[in-house]
């Protein structure tokens, strides 16, 4: 969890006004209350990139959540069904466009040269973060239904 704090604060450095000390100890311990925060950060920044291609907050869910319940690196094609699976179109872009608002939190690369190429959270305790607190019961059981199905085709 460090090194997410270390990286927003790094990250942020000549972009934005610096944190004070106040700031910082009004910020709230955990990892829950820092993972929310900076999606809504995040969320801001989107908006005011200016940029074409919209990444709507269903498609960012839906790939937490695919990447929170996989038990291993998911390769773009199989990321993609599994969108397709629970209703999730990525429209424009190339998916490593739509992955790049949360790739703080994503360990991967869409280079199919290499044998390990693909996309897995970056720290186990954000995978159970995001099943156990972030997202409910429901739409966790969507994301392994898709999985599910997947595996059946």
């Amino acid at each position: 969890m460090l090194r997410y704090y270390v990286e927003y604060i790094w990250q942020a450095g000549g972009k934005t006004a610096r944190l004070t000390i106040e700031e910082l100890e009004a910020m709230r311990p955990g990892f829950g209350n820092f993972f929310r925060r900076s999606l809504k950060a995040q969320r801001v920044l989107w908006k005011q990139s200016g940029r074409s291609l919209v990444i709507e907050q269903d498609q960012v869910d839906a790939i937490l959540s695919i990447l929170a319940c996989a038990h291993g690196v998911l390769r773009d094609a199989n990321l993609m069904a599994l969108l397709a699976e629970m209703g999730v179109v990525l429209r424009g872009g190339r998916l490593s466009d739509h992955l790049e608002p949360i790739s703080r939190f994503i360990i991967g690369s869409d280079r199919a040269t290499r044998e390990s190429a693909g996309y897995i959270l970056g720290h186990p305790r954000l995978g159970l973060y995001l099943r156990d607190e972030y997202f409910d019961v429901n739409y966790i059981q969507r994301a392994k239904d898709a999985f599910a199905q997947c595996g059946k085709k």
